[in-house]
């Protein structure tokens, strides 16, 4: 499919109430996971899995990885909730 014509879909960021251009990063998105959405979601569990299992015990207790599992979880979650990226085991 080409892309290179397709006009660009804007939505408001509700923080700044300006308007972006959300095509980009879903092009992205379909040329990485090669049109498999649900990959997406697959995806961000197995960072999660690779950060819990590879950051030492002392950097787990603190706020940074905290913060940092959080916006992975939340990232996750957001996916997942999006009918085109579920994972398959959630449909």
């Amino acid at each position: 499919m080409d892309h290179t014509n397709q006009e660009p879909v804007l939505v408001v960021n509700p923080l700044t109430n300006r308007h972006i251009n959300i095509t980009p990063m879903f092009r992205f998105l379909n040329e990485v996971f090669e049109g498999e959405l649900h990959e997406v979601v697959k995806q961000l569990n197995r960072t999660i899995e690779m950060v819990v299992l590879y950051t030492s015990d002392d950097m787990r207790g603190t706020d940074e990885f905290a913060d940092n599992m959080l916006t992975l979880f939340t990232l996750r979650d957001i996916f997942d909730c999006m009918e085109e990226y579920k994972c398959e085991k959630h449909k």
